[in-house]
């Protein structure tokens, strides 16, 4: 997947790029018959719990153990616009599986205004703001599941160090980003949240600023997410895990579009 001259610049400009229904319902139906077999195993590094009960808040690392994520880390759709906007070869610094339960478990805790990069930044050691946030939609999203809520073109502004808190768990540093300046923010460049299909893509720059709010909806919200980064931006002081924090910079080779349903 080649993007255009264009949708390079909206990135550039916007801080993101958001492309419905980009894998197809059978596609969307492999990735969904993984989260079961990543579910089988809690035992495993890279899994983290909400800190106020044993609900899994998110999955690090399954392109490292499961062979779907895995290909769906080296999909041409995917690693083929992050190497065009990093103008690189590129490595999988991180992956996710988030899932939004709803109502059906144990309520699932939102996530604070903030940007990504703070937490490489400030726990790993991460040098520069290159990597590109790849969200694939397993659900449908929808107002009532709480969805990702961005700021375009708040990336430009580079690391934002006005804290609203500090960081309750020193293991998950980020910056929760100061009320006033989230107005501020706001006012320049509006609020929009990610609705869309099964099979959606967003790209994301990791010093743009969002946020999503608990799901208080019986309906489920599932994302996998890869992170792009060039494979000069290694980490120079992680004490995490390779599920949280790949210090592999070996460059990927993307696969064949089919390699999800082959």
């Amino acid at each position: 997947m080649q993007l255009t001259n264009e949708q390079v610049a909206q990135f550039e400009r916007d801080g993101y790029l958001f492309f419905e229904e980009l894998f197809s319902p059978e596609e969307v139906a492999a990735l969904d018959a993984a989260i079961p077999k990543i579910n089988a195993d809690l035992t495993r590094g890279g899994v983290r719990r909400e800190a106020s009960s044993d609900t899994v808040r998110f999955f690090h690392g399954p392109h490292l153990y499961n062979d779907t994520v895995g290909r769906l880390s080296r999909h041409p759709r995917l690693a083929g616009p992050a190497a065009q906007l990093l103008d690189s070869s590129i490595y999988v610094f991180q992956s996710r599986l988030v899932m939004k339960t709803g109502l059906t478990e144990r309520p699932f805790s939102g996530f604070p205004w903030h940007q990504d990069f703070s937490t490489w930044y400030l726990i790993d050691g991460m040098v520069e703001p290159t990597p590109v946030i790849v969200a694939i939609f397993v659900d449908e999203v929808t107002a009532c599941n709480a969805p990702i809520q961005l700021i375009p073109q708040s990336h430009r502004y580079g690391l934002i160090t006005d804290r609203d808190r500090e960081p309750e768990d020193e293991s998950y540093s980020q910056i929760v980003i100061h009320p006033q300046r989230l107005r501020e923010l706001v006012d320049e460049g509006g609020i929009t949240a990610l609705l869309g299909a099964p099979g959606s893509v967003l790209f994301m720059h990791s010093n743009l600023v969002h946020a999503s709010t608990e799901n208080i909806s019986p309906l489920r919200r599932a994302f996998y997410y890869v992170i792009y980064d060039n494979i000069d931006n290694v980490c120079q002081n992680t004490t995490r895990s390779q599920y949280s924090a790949s210090l592999d910079n070996t460059p990927i080779t993307a696969l064949p579009d089919d390699c999800l349903i082959r």
